[in-house]
Protein backbone atom coordinates (compact mmCIF):
# COMPACT_ATOMS: atom_id res chain seq x y z
CA UNK A 1 0.00 0.00 0.00
CA UNK A 2 1.50 3.32 -0.95
CA UNK A 3 0.83 6.52 1.31
CA UNK A 4 -3.13 7.30 1.72
CA UNK A 5 -3.99 4.91 -1.04
CA UNK A 6 -3.90 1.96 -2.94
CA UNK A 7 -0.01 1.31 -4.78
CA UNK A 8 0.96 1.20 -7.26
CA UNK A 9 -1.90 3.84 -8.62
CA UNK A 10 -2.55 2.93 -12.60
CA UNK A 11 -0.90 5.04 -14.97
CA UNK A 12 -2.56 7.79 -16.47
CA UNK A 13 -2.29 8.98 -20.13
CA UNK A 14 0.85 10.55 -20.78
CA UNK A 15 2.50 12.16 -24.15
CA UNK A 16 6.02 13.81 -24.63
CA UNK A 17 6.44 17.52 -23.71
CA UNK A 18 9.06 19.69 -23.15
CA UNK A 19 10.36 17.86 -20.21
CA UNK A 20 13.91 18.72 -18.82
CA UNK A 21 13.13 19.51 -14.83
CA UNK A 22 16.03 18.83 -13.16
CA UNK A 23 19.20 18.75 -12.67
CA UNK A 24 21.69 17.75 -9.98
CA UNK A 25 25.70 17.20 -9.65
CA UNK A 26 27.61 15.29 -7.62
CA UNK A 27 30.80 13.37 -9.00
CA UNK A 28 29.66 11.90 -12.23
CA UNK A 29 26.81 13.45 -14.14
CA UNK A 30 23.62 11.68 -15.21
CA UNK A 31 21.28 13.06 -17.23
CA UNK A 32 17.49 11.36 -17.45
CA UNK A 33 15.15 11.29 -20.13
CA UNK A 34 11.18 11.47 -19.07
CA UNK A 35 11.00 8.28 -20.79
CA UNK A 36 13.64 6.02 -18.75
CA UNK A 37 16.59 6.55 -21.12
CA UNK A 38 20.36 7.82 -19.67
CA UNK A 39 23.11 9.65 -20.72
CA UNK A 40 26.38 10.21 -19.61
CA UNK A 41 29.29 12.61 -18.95
CA UNK A 42 33.26 11.60 -17.92
CA UNK A 43 34.36 13.33 -14.87
CA UNK A 44 36.07 16.65 -15.03
CA UNK A 45 35.57 17.29 -18.67
CA UNK A 46 36.54 20.71 -19.28
CA UNK A 47 33.21 20.86 -22.07
CA UNK A 48 31.09 17.97 -21.51
CA UNK A 49 30.44 15.45 -24.02
CA UNK A 50 27.45 13.45 -23.02
CA UNK A 51 27.35 9.68 -24.03
CA UNK A 52 25.00 7.21 -23.94
CA UNK A 53 24.54 5.07 -21.36
CA UNK A 54 24.92 1.33 -21.48
CA UNK A 55 22.35 -0.90 -22.14
CA UNK A 56 20.31 -2.34 -19.48
CA UNK A 57 19.07 -4.83 -21.29
CA UNK A 58 15.43 -4.21 -19.91
CA UNK A 59 12.47 -3.61 -22.82
CA UNK A 60 13.94 -2.22 -25.80
CA UNK A 61 17.54 -2.91 -24.60
CA UNK A 62 18.43 1.52 -24.92
CA UNK A 63 19.19 1.84 -21.34
CA UNK A 64 14.93 2.66 -21.23
CA UNK A 65 12.87 1.22 -18.35
CA UNK A 66 9.97 1.26 -19.67
CA UNK A 67 9.36 2.48 -23.72
CA UNK A 68 6.50 4.23 -24.60
CA UNK A 69 6.25 5.81 -21.06
CA UNK A 70 6.95 9.64 -20.28
CA UNK A 71 6.11 9.98 -16.97
CA UNK A 72 9.91 9.78 -15.67
CA UNK A 73 10.44 13.20 -13.28
CA UNK A 74 13.78 12.71 -11.46
CA UNK A 75 16.96 10.96 -11.07
CA UNK A 76 19.24 11.32 -7.79
CA UNK A 77 22.58 9.68 -6.43
CA UNK A 78 22.28 8.29 -2.90
CA UNK A 79 26.36 7.20 -2.99
CA UNK A 80 28.78 6.26 -5.89
CA UNK A 81 26.90 3.40 -7.17
CA UNK A 82 23.24 3.54 -6.39
CA UNK A 83 21.27 6.15 -8.65
CA UNK A 84 17.18 6.17 -7.85
CA UNK A 85 14.63 7.35 -10.25
CA UNK A 86 11.40 8.96 -9.53
CA UNK A 87 8.10 8.24 -12.25
CA UNK A 88 5.33 11.06 -11.73
CA UNK A 89 2.91 8.72 -10.44
CA UNK A 90 5.43 7.49 -7.11
CA UNK A 91 7.17 4.30 -8.66
CA UNK A 92 10.72 4.46 -7.48
CA UNK A 93 13.50 2.22 -9.27
CA UNK A 94 16.91 1.87 -8.03
CA UNK A 95 20.42 0.60 -9.59
CA UNK A 96 23.09 -0.77 -7.91
CA UNK A 97 25.52 -0.72 -11.05
CA UNK A 98 25.94 3.04 -11.68
CA UNK A 99 22.87 2.77 -14.08
CA UNK A 100 23.38 -0.34 -15.84
CA UNK A 101 20.37 -2.08 -14.84
CA UNK A 102 17.09 -1.41 -13.02
CA UNK A 103 14.40 -2.62 -10.57
CA UNK A 104 11.91 -1.75 -8.82
CA UNK A 105 12.56 -0.49 -5.22
CA UNK A 106 8.87 0.77 -4.71
CA UNK A 107 5.67 2.63 -5.44
CA UNK A 108 4.65 6.05 -3.51
CA UNK A 109 0.95 5.97 -4.14
CA UNK A 110 -0.69 8.74 -2.56
CA UNK A 111 -3.33 9.96 -5.08
CA UNK A 112 -4.84 9.85 -8.47
CA UNK A 113 -2.81 11.91 -10.40
CA UNK A 114 1.00 11.90 -11.40
CA UNK A 115 2.44 14.87 -8.94
CA UNK A 116 5.52 13.27 -7.43
CA UNK A 117 7.94 15.79 -8.77
CA UNK A 118 11.25 15.62 -7.68
CA UNK A 119 13.80 13.03 -5.90
CA UNK A 120 17.07 13.88 -3.66
CA UNK A 121 19.51 11.67 -1.45
CA UNK A 122 20.74 12.67 1.80
CA UNK A 123 23.69 13.19 1.06
CA UNK A 124 25.51 12.60 4.58
CA UNK A 125 27.78 9.75 5.52
CA UNK A 126 25.32 8.15 8.44
CA UNK A 127 22.21 8.71 6.18
CA UNK A 128 20.78 6.29 4.49
CA UNK A 129 17.65 7.77 3.46
CA UNK A 130 16.09 9.08 0.00
CA UNK A 131 13.50 11.98 -0.07
CA UNK A 132 10.46 12.89 -2.64
CA UNK A 133 8.32 15.64 -2.97
CA UNK A 134 4.94 15.83 -4.03
CA UNK A 135 3.39 18.74 -5.63
CA UNK A 136 1.29 19.62 -3.10
CA UNK A 137 4.01 19.81 -0.03
CA UNK A 138 3.95 16.22 0.90
CA UNK A 139 7.62 14.80 1.40
CA UNK A 140 8.14 10.98 1.91
CA UNK A 141 11.59 9.10 2.66
CA UNK A 142 12.52 5.56 2.34
CA UNK A 143 15.53 3.71 3.95
CA UNK A 144 18.07 3.34 0.50
CA UNK A 145 18.55 -0.44 1.60
CA UNK A 146 14.99 -1.57 1.87
CA UNK A 147 11.36 0.39 0.50
CA UNK A 148 9.94 1.41 3.65
CA UNK A 149 8.31 5.16 3.09
CA UNK A 150 7.45 7.06 6.10
CA UNK A 151 6.25 10.74 5.86
CA UNK A 152 8.43 13.51 6.44
CA UNK A 153 5.83 16.02 6.61
CA UNK A 154 4.27 18.91 4.77
CA UNK A 155 6.23 21.56 3.64
CA UNK A 156 3.70 23.53 2.68
CA UNK A 157 3.54 24.51 7.05
CA UNK A 158 5.17 27.84 7.10
CA UNK A 159 2.84 29.11 3.33
CA UNK A 160 -0.46 28.90 2.41
CA UNK A 161 -1.17 25.10 0.44
CA UNK A 162 -0.53 25.40 -2.33
CA UNK A 163 0.08 22.48 -5.42
CA UNK A 164 3.23 24.37 -6.76
CA UNK A 165 6.22 22.63 -4.92
CA UNK A 166 8.88 21.66 -7.99
CA UNK A 167 12.15 20.58 -6.31
CA UNK A 168 13.47 19.21 -3.34
CA UNK A 169 17.17 18.75 -1.83
CA UNK A 170 19.20 17.75 0.75
CA UNK A 171 22.90 19.17 2.24
CA UNK A 172 25.85 17.28 4.13
CA UNK A 173 24.22 17.59 7.00
CA UNK A 174 20.77 15.92 5.76
CA UNK A 175 18.75 19.32 6.06
CA UNK A 176 16.17 19.15 3.56
CA UNK A 177 14.97 22.31 1.38
CA UNK A 178 12.42 22.81 -0.93
CA UNK A 179 10.82 25.39 -3.54
CA UNK A 180 7.72 26.72 -4.83
CA UNK A 181 7.56 28.06 -8.25
CA UNK A 182 6.12 31.54 -6.21
CA UNK A 183 10.39 31.68 -4.22
CA UNK A 184 9.01 30.55 -1.31
CA UNK A 185 11.52 28.27 0.20
CA UNK A 186 10.96 26.22 3.18
CA UNK A 187 13.58 23.91 5.27
CA UNK A 188 13.77 21.27 8.06
CA UNK A 189 16.30 19.66 9.86
CA UNK A 190 16.72 16.33 11.17
CA UNK A 191 14.35 15.98 14.62
CA UNK A 192 12.79 19.26 13.55
CA UNK A 193 9.83 20.62 11.57
CA UNK A 194 9.35 22.66 8.49
CA UNK A 195 10.65 25.73 8.28
CA UNK A 196 10.53 29.02 6.40
CA UNK A 197 13.81 30.27 5.04
CA UNK A 198 12.42 33.24 3.22
CA UNK A 199 11.34 33.80 -0.50
CA UNK A 200 13.59 34.08 -3.43
CA UNK A 201 13.35 37.34 -5.73
CA UNK A 202 15.99 37.35 -8.44
CA UNK A 203 16.40 40.65 -9.96
CA UNK A 204 12.65 41.81 -9.72
CA UNK A 205 11.31 43.58 -7.40
CA UNK A 206 8.47 40.88 -7.15
CA UNK A 207 7.82 37.46 -6.98
CA UNK A 208 6.52 35.37 -9.97
CA UNK A 209 5.84 32.17 -10.71
CA UNK A 210 8.55 30.91 -12.31
CA UNK A 211 11.18 28.95 -9.96
CA UNK A 212 11.98 25.86 -11.29
CA UNK A 213 14.90 24.32 -8.86
CA UNK A 214 16.92 24.17 -5.37
CA UNK A 215 20.49 22.56 -5.08
CA UNK A 216 22.00 22.20 -1.62
CA UNK A 217 25.56 20.61 -1.38
CA UNK A 218 27.27 17.74 1.12
CA UNK A 219 30.51 20.28 1.30
CA UNK A 220 29.48 23.47 0.78
CA UNK A 221 27.67 25.63 2.48
CA UNK A 222 24.48 26.88 0.28
CA UNK A 223 21.79 26.89 -1.34
CA UNK A 224 21.11 27.78 -4.62
CA UNK A 225 17.46 28.62 -6.34
CA UNK A 226 17.09 28.43 -10.61
CA UNK A 227 13.97 30.62 -11.96
CA UNK A 228 13.42 29.03 -15.72
CA UNK A 229 15.24 32.01 -17.20
CA UNK A 230 18.25 31.41 -16.03
CA UNK A 231 18.70 33.74 -12.65
CA UNK A 232 19.94 32.31 -9.78
CA UNK A 233 19.74 33.29 -5.92
CA UNK A 234 22.09 32.04 -3.26
CA UNK A 235 22.01 31.65 0.76
CA UNK A 236 23.95 30.15 3.39
CA UNK A 237 22.74 26.78 4.38
CA UNK A 238 20.14 26.53 7.42
CA UNK A 239 18.44 29.08 9.10
CA UNK A 240 20.76 31.65 8.51
CA UNK A 241 20.99 34.58 6.13
CA UNK A 242 18.64 35.84 3.03
CA UNK A 243 19.02 35.22 -0.31
CA UNK A 244 20.57 37.00 -2.46
CA UNK A 245 20.97 37.60 -6.68
CA UNK A 246 23.94 35.97 -8.08
CA UNK A 247 23.19 35.65 -11.54
CA UNK A 248 21.01 38.85 -13.21
CA UNK A 249 20.60 38.74 -16.68
CA UNK A 250 17.59 36.73 -17.66
CA UNK A 251 17.13 34.21 -20.66
CA UNK A 252 14.61 32.68 -21.91
CA UNK A 253 12.28 30.68 -20.31
CA UNK A 254 13.30 27.46 -20.73
CA UNK A 255 15.87 26.57 -17.84
CA UNK A 256 14.69 23.96 -15.78
CA UNK A 257 16.82 22.63 -13.29
CA UNK A 258 20.55 23.65 -11.24
CA UNK A 259 22.87 21.59 -9.04
CA UNK A 260 25.83 22.11 -7.21
CA UNK A 261 29.25 20.53 -7.52
CA UNK A 262 32.64 20.21 -6.06
CA UNK A 263 33.56 23.73 -8.21
CA UNK A 264 30.70 25.59 -8.77
CA UNK A 265 27.51 24.42 -10.29
CA UNK A 266 25.55 23.48 -13.34
CA UNK A 267 22.48 24.93 -14.67
CA UNK A 268 19.84 22.56 -17.33
CA UNK A 269 17.95 23.68 -20.01
CA UNK A 270 15.18 22.11 -21.57
CA UNK A 271 16.73 21.64 -25.10
CA UNK A 272 19.64 19.43 -23.52
CA UNK A 273 22.19 22.19 -22.87
CA UNK A 274 23.94 22.45 -19.81
CA UNK A 275 25.91 25.95 -18.72
CA UNK A 276 28.40 26.35 -15.82
CA UNK A 277 27.88 29.14 -13.56
CA UNK A 278 29.78 31.91 -15.41
CA UNK A 279 27.42 31.06 -17.18
CA UNK A 280 28.80 29.39 -20.38
CA UNK A 281 27.61 26.61 -22.37
CA UNK A 282 29.66 23.10 -21.75
CA UNK A 283 27.97 20.78 -23.56
CA UNK A 284 24.36 19.21 -24.95
CA UNK A 285 23.07 16.02 -24.35
CA UNK A 286 21.50 15.71 -28.79
CA UNK A 287 17.84 13.93 -28.93
CA UNK A 288 14.56 14.85 -28.59
CA UNK A 289 12.82 17.27 -26.23
CA UNK A 290 12.53 14.63 -23.00
CA UNK A 291 15.09 14.98 -21.17
CA UNK A 292 14.12 15.33 -17.28
CA UNK A 293 17.08 15.49 -14.79
CA UNK A 294 20.70 15.44 -14.37
CA UNK A 295 22.74 13.77 -11.34
CA UNK A 296 26.06 13.25 -9.93
CA UNK A 297 27.15 10.40 -7.92
CA UNK A 298 27.55 11.25 -4.65
CA UNK A 299 30.92 11.15 -3.07
CA UNK A 300 31.99 12.23 0.17
CA UNK A 301 35.08 13.93 0.89
CA UNK A 302 37.63 11.84 2.44
CA UNK A 303 38.20 12.25 6.52
CA UNK A 304 41.04 11.48 8.59
CA UNK A 305 41.16 10.85 12.59
CA UNK A 306 43.08 13.53 14.57
CA UNK A 307 46.52 11.55 16.05
CA UNK A 308 47.23 12.86 19.18
CA UNK A 309 48.46 17.08 18.90
CA UNK A 310 50.98 17.88 20.21
CA UNK A 311 53.68 14.94 20.72
CA UNK A 312 56.75 15.47 22.37
CA UNK A 313 59.70 13.23 20.93
CA UNK A 314 63.35 12.94 22.11
CA UNK A 315 65.99 14.30 19.08
CA UNK A 316 67.23 10.90 17.47
CA UNK A 317 64.35 8.76 18.74
CA UNK A 318 62.02 6.97 16.52
CA UNK A 319 58.72 8.34 16.15
CA UNK A 320 55.90 8.08 13.92
CA UNK A 321 52.52 10.30 13.31
CA UNK A 322 49.50 7.62 12.43
CA UNK A 323 46.84 9.29 10.85
CA UNK A 324 44.02 6.53 9.17
CA UNK A 325 42.29 8.29 6.05
CA UNK A 326 38.55 6.47 4.26
CA UNK A 327 36.53 7.52 2.01
CA UNK A 328 33.20 5.68 0.95
CA UNK A 329 34.94 5.62 -2.88
CA UNK A 330 38.34 4.15 -1.79
CA UNK A 331 41.44 5.24 -2.04
CA UNK A 332 43.33 8.32 -2.87
CA UNK A 333 47.08 10.13 -2.76
CA UNK A 334 48.26 12.15 -0.03
CA UNK A 335 51.35 14.48 1.42
CA UNK A 336 52.41 15.67 4.17
CA UNK A 337 53.47 19.01 4.44
CA UNK A 338 56.22 20.23 7.03
CA UNK A 339 56.32 23.74 8.22
CA UNK A 340 55.10 24.77 5.05
CA UNK A 341 57.29 22.69 2.79
CA UNK A 342 55.74 20.28 0.73
CA UNK A 343 56.32 16.69 0.29
CA UNK A 344 55.53 14.27 -2.34
CA UNK A 345 52.79 12.64 -3.40
CA UNK A 346 51.91 8.86 -2.29
CA UNK A 347 48.85 7.03 -2.40
CA UNK A 348 46.89 5.84 0.77
CA UNK A 349 44.27 2.59 1.11
CA UNK A 350 41.03 2.82 2.65
CA UNK A 351 41.00 2.71 6.57
CA UNK A 352 44.65 1.42 6.65
CA UNK A 353 46.98 3.81 8.58
CA UNK A 354 49.79 6.49 7.14
CA UNK A 355 52.42 5.36 9.72
CA UNK A 356 54.27 9.01 8.60
CA UNK A 357 58.17 8.66 10.45
CA UNK A 358 58.49 12.02 11.70
CA UNK A 359 62.21 13.33 11.11
CA UNK A 360 64.17 13.94 14.99
CA UNK A 361 67.58 15.02 13.70
CA UNK A 362 67.20 18.54 14.74
CA UNK A 363 65.23 19.97 18.00
CA UNK A 364 62.26 22.37 17.70
CA UNK A 365 58.37 22.30 16.91
CA UNK A 366 56.90 21.34 13.78
CA UNK A 367 54.03 21.63 12.45
CA UNK A 368 53.40 18.23 10.44
CA UNK A 369 49.97 18.53 8.02
CA UNK A 370 48.33 16.13 6.15
CA UNK A 371 46.34 17.08 2.77
CA UNK A 372 44.66 14.01 0.75
CA UNK A 373 42.09 13.71 -1.76
CA UNK A 374 40.23 10.34 -3.17
CA UNK A 375 39.48 8.62 -6.46
CA UNK A 376 37.30 11.63 -7.51
CA UNK A 377 39.87 14.35 -6.67
CA UNK A 378 38.05 15.59 -4.14
CA UNK A 379 39.95 16.78 -1.16
CA UNK A 380 39.29 16.20 2.51
CA UNK A 381 39.86 18.64 5.55
CA UNK A 382 43.41 18.79 6.22
CA UNK A 383 44.95 17.61 9.70
CA UNK A 384 47.79 19.06 11.59
CA UNK A 385 49.68 16.97 14.23
CA UNK A 386 52.22 19.49 16.25
CA UNK A 387 55.48 18.04 17.18
CA UNK A 388 57.94 19.11 19.71
CA UNK A 389 61.57 17.32 19.13
CA UNK A 390 63.88 18.20 22.34
CA UNK A 391 67.18 17.37 23.62
CA UNK A 392 67.77 18.62 26.95
CA UNK A 393 71.59 18.67 27.62
CA UNK A 394 73.74 16.21 29.37
CA UNK A 395 74.09 17.07 33.38
CA UNK A 396 77.25 16.12 35.42
CA UNK A 397 77.39 15.12 38.84
CA UNK A 398 79.68 17.05 41.45
CA UNK A 399 82.41 15.51 43.29
CA UNK A 400 83.93 16.56 46.42
CA UNK A 401 87.12 18.86 45.93
CA UNK A 402 89.50 16.91 47.81
CA UNK A 403 93.49 17.14 49.35
CA UNK A 404 95.90 14.56 48.51
CA UNK A 405 99.37 13.31 49.10
CA UNK A 406 102.23 13.52 46.13
CA UNK A 407 102.80 10.85 44.37
CA UNK A 408 99.87 9.06 45.79
CA UNK A 409 97.30 7.27 43.61
CA UNK A 410 93.84 9.39 43.42
CA UNK A 411 90.75 10.04 40.95
CA UNK A 412 88.19 11.93 40.26
CA UNK A 413 84.89 10.05 39.22
CA UNK A 414 82.36 11.99 37.49
CA UNK A 415 78.93 10.62 36.15
CA UNK A 416 77.46 12.16 33.39
CA UNK A 417 74.04 11.32 32.46
CA UNK A 418 71.60 12.35 29.14
CA UNK A 419 68.22 11.86 28.15
CA UNK A 420 69.93 11.25 24.01
CA UNK A 421 72.48 8.99 24.83
CA UNK A 422 76.73 9.22 25.36
CA UNK A 423 79.15 11.86 24.04
CA UNK A 424 82.11 13.29 24.36
CA UNK A 425 84.34 14.79 26.91
CA UNK A 426 87.07 16.47 27.69
CA UNK A 427 89.69 17.45 31.02
CA UNK A 428 90.82 20.81 31.48
CA UNK A 429 93.67 21.37 34.27
CA UNK A 430 94.04 24.73 35.15
CA UNK A 431 92.77 26.21 32.09
CA UNK A 432 95.13 23.13 29.93
CA UNK A 433 92.43 21.19 27.80
CA UNK A 434 93.42 17.81 27.17
CA UNK A 435 92.23 15.62 24.28
CA UNK A 436 88.32 14.34 23.69
CA UNK A 437 86.98 11.01 24.69
CA UNK A 438 84.09 9.36 24.53
CA UNK A 439 81.46 8.61 28.11
CA UNK A 440 78.91 6.32 27.92
CA UNK A 441 75.98 7.61 29.59
CA UNK A 442 75.40 7.17 33.48
CA UNK A 443 79.08 5.56 33.59
CA UNK A 444 81.94 6.82 36.17
CA UNK A 445 84.90 8.32 34.39
CA UNK A 446 87.54 7.27 36.54
CA UNK A 447 89.67 10.53 35.80
CA UNK A 448 93.41 9.60 37.34
CA UNK A 449 95.11 12.92 39.33
CA UNK A 450 98.17 14.26 38.70
CA UNK A 451 100.47 13.75 41.94
CA UNK A 452 103.51 14.62 40.98
CA UNK A 453 103.71 18.08 41.75
CA UNK A 454 102.66 19.89 44.89
CA UNK A 455 99.85 22.72 44.92
CA UNK A 456 96.29 23.44 43.91
CA UNK A 457 94.82 22.35 40.95
CA UNK A 458 91.56 23.33 39.16
CA UNK A 459 90.16 20.02 36.91
CA UNK A 460 87.03 20.84 35.12
CA UNK A 461 85.39 19.15 32.77
CA UNK A 462 83.58 19.69 29.62
CA UNK A 463 81.61 17.13 27.68
CA UNK A 464 78.59 17.50 25.31
CA UNK A 465 76.39 14.65 23.96
CA UNK A 466 76.24 12.70 20.59
CA UNK A 467 74.11 15.78 19.27
CA UNK A 468 76.66 18.21 20.12
CA UNK A 469 74.44 20.37 22.88
CA UNK A 470 76.95 21.16 26.07
CA UNK A 471 76.25 20.65 29.78
CA UNK A 472 77.11 22.91 32.30
CA UNK A 473 80.99 22.08 33.26
CA UNK A 474 82.26 21.11 36.78
CA UNK A 475 84.83 21.69 38.51
CA UNK A 476 86.77 20.01 41.42
CA UNK A 477 89.49 22.00 43.42
CA UNK A 478 92.35 19.05 44.24
CA UNK A 479 95.27 20.61 46.47
CA UNK A 480 98.54 17.92 46.41
CA UNK A 481 100.83 18.46 49.93
CA UNK A 482 103.93 16.71 50.33
CA UNK A 483 104.03 14.17 52.70
CA UNK A 484 104.19 14.03 56.39
CA UNK A 485 108.14 12.85 57.54
CA UNK A 486 108.57 11.76 61.18
CA UNK A 487 110.99 14.18 63.27
CA UNK A 488 114.22 12.82 64.13
CA UNK A 489 114.45 11.73 68.25
CA UNK A 490 116.50 14.48 70.60
CA UNK A 491 119.55 13.46 72.88
CA UNK A 492 117.23 14.39 75.67
CA UNK A 493 114.82 12.08 74.51
CA UNK A 494 117.07 9.38 74.44
CA UNK A 495 118.32 10.24 78.08
CA UNK A 496 114.55 10.27 79.01
CA UNK A 497 114.37 6.71 78.07
CA UNK A 498 117.46 5.76 79.48
CA UNK A 499 116.46 7.36 82.88
CA UNK A 500 113.35 5.56 83.11
CA UNK A 501 114.83 1.95 82.54
CA UNK A 502 117.24 2.84 85.02
CA UNK A 503 114.56 3.30 87.81
CA UNK A 504 112.77 0.14 86.69
CA UNK A 505 115.89 -1.88 86.90
CA UNK A 506 116.82 -0.39 90.31
CA UNK A 507 113.54 -1.03 91.15
CA UNK A 508 113.62 -4.79 90.43
CA UNK A 509 117.05 -5.01 92.14
CA UNK A 510 115.56 -5.25 95.73
CA UNK A 511 114.39 -8.21 95.37
CA UNK A 512 117.35 -10.02 94.43
CA UNK A 513 119.91 -11.12 97.15
CA UNK A 514 123.82 -11.64 96.88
Amino acid sequence: MGLGGPSPIPKPPEFQTFAYVSIDAWTEPFILKNDGKEWRNIPYRTAPSWDACWDNKQNNGQGTLYPNVFSYSSIAAYNARILFMLSKNGSIYKSTDKGITWQKFGDLGYGNDSAWVSIAAANHRNHSYIYALYNNGTVVRTKVGTFQPQSWGDCNVPWVPDTSWVSISLDGNATAYTIRNFGFVSYKNQGGSWQSKGTVMGNKVHQDSSWVGISAYHCKDGVLTLRNDMIVDHAPAGSSGAFGNIISVANDSSYVSITQKLYGFLILKNNGEVYDGSPSLIGTVHGDTGFVDITHFIDNPPESNQPTTPINVKQGSTAYIDWILTDDTGPGNYSIIKNNITGAWFSWTNGTSVHYQINTTSTGIFNYTIQYNDSMNEFGIPNTVIVNVTNNPPQSSHPASETVVQNSNAFIDWILTDDVGTGKYRIKINGTPGPWANWQNDTAIHFPINTSNTGVFNYTIEYNDSYGNFGIADTVIITVNEPITPPIPSFMFYLVILGIMSLILLKKSKYFKF
